[in-house]
């Protein structure tokens, strides 16, 4: 039997191989994006220009064509509609969220470059984690006060410390640079644990492939070995076994793609945490599926309900990566804490952290709801 398969195998190969070419693409962009980052000069938020366009093409091939050939209906119609739709719905979002995101609001009330010119050299960077080590601290200490019995003269030195944090002025800059409801540790947590968008990319795209782990393995368990009927095809298929670790490692540099893309436009995305900032990759992939579902009348409900528990996995995989992004930015508090989830519960207060568990709570209700409905009970 082995050496039948091989036989068949030999021969459905290359058109077995051929269907995920897209990782090419992929791995080329990738490598132009990485080669334009190594030979631009000047600092910047975010990817600017071509290196934008690099991205939202990333994100259009890496992560949403992984299942828009099935979704779409065929190549040409993959290739020359649903492509660039994603592509254009990402570039419209980061172009309109940038005035939103928190580092746009900060560079519009310092009125220039100057934020991105500071924080782009050591010292600036270390000074901006050092403040809003401090911020905290005395964020911790006032709430005590007022809970405590601390007298006033206590409470005021700690708010005038607090004030002092806020008037935070980089150089170059002639006046403070925060608004009213930003503080240097919002800034810290959108700045990200590295100086340039690209080792911000490259470090989430890490993240993201971790995290993307135990979900492919449940979904490729279920689907080429829970049951003997399914277990059986997957063994007597010539291409059963090299396609589930093929598709394993193509979802796994889709997550990667996915944690690469979040972490280059973590600067320019709306949200002041981690999880918000991973919610605008869902919406971007979202808005497509929503059209294209209403522009073919023949896509039925179920093919629909695979796209969105796509969808919702990968906004699981990159709600964990927005968290360790975060914590990672203060990397160098970790031998004050434990556990992460100490350093993690400092830097979003027990009522943030509450309010991120219960969101990625709703996504995990969100997929096994899902998933009971069009794979468990397809009928």
């Amino acid at each position: 039997m082995l050496g039948q398969q091989l036989a068949e195998f030999a021969s459905a190969g290359p058109q077995w191989a051929y269907a995920y070419t897209w990782v090419l693409a992929g791995v080329a962009l990738v490598a132009l994006l990485h080669l334009s980052h190594r030979t631009s000069s000047g600092v910047s938020l975010a990817p600017q220009q071509w290196d934008l366009l690099l991205v939202t093409a990333i994100f259009a091939i890496v992560v949403a064509l992984r299942g828009g050939v099935f979704f779409a209906g065929s190549l040409s119609l993959a290739y020359g509609f649903w492509l660039p739709l994603n592509m254009v719905v990402l570039y419209a979002l980061v172009k309109s969220g940038r005035r939103w995101s928190l580092l746009g609001r900060v560079d519009r009330q310092a009125g220039g470059n100057c934020v991105a010119v500071e924080l782009s050299t050591a010292a600036g960077h270390w000074q901006l984690l050092d403040d809003a080590h401090r911020c905290r601290a005395l964020l911790r200490q006032l709430r005590v006060a007022y809970q405590g019995d601390a007298d006033d003269a206590t409470r005021r030195n700690l708010e005038k410390q607090l004030r002092s944090l806020h008037r935070w002025r980089p150089a170059g800059c002639r006046h403070d640079c925060l608004p009213d409801t930003v503080s240097v540790v919002d800034v810290a947590l959108s700045w990200g644990p590295h100086r340039h968008w690209w080792h911000n990319a490259l470090h989430a795209a890490r993240w993201a492939a971790v995290f993307g782990i135990l979900p492919r393995v449940v979904t490729d368990w279920y689907g080429n070995a829970a049951g003997t009927e399914h277990w059986r095809f997957t063994l007597n298929s010539p291409t059963g076994l090299p396609d589930v670790m093929a598709n394993f490692l193509m979802q796994e540099i889709s997550y990667a793609g996915a944690g690469l893309v979040l972490g280059a436009l973590w600067r320019v995305l709306p949200g002041e945490r981690g999880p918000l900032r991973a919610f605008n990759l869902f919406i971007a992939w979202l808005v497509p599926i929503g059209v294209v579902a209403a522009l073919n009348v023949s896509i039925g409900s179920r093919e629909v309900g695979w796209q969105v528990l796509s969808v919702v996995l990968m906004l699981m995989v990159l709600t964990l990566t927005g968290m360790w992004m975060d914590t990672d930015t203060f990397s160098g508090e970790r031998r004050c804490w434990t556990k992460r989830l100490d350093l993690l519960t400092s830097i979003y207060q027990v009522h943030g952290l509450s309010r991120q568990i219960a969101f990625l709570a709703a996504q995990l209700v969100t997929v096994v709801t899902i998933w009971r409905t069009i794979v468990i009970s397809p009928k």
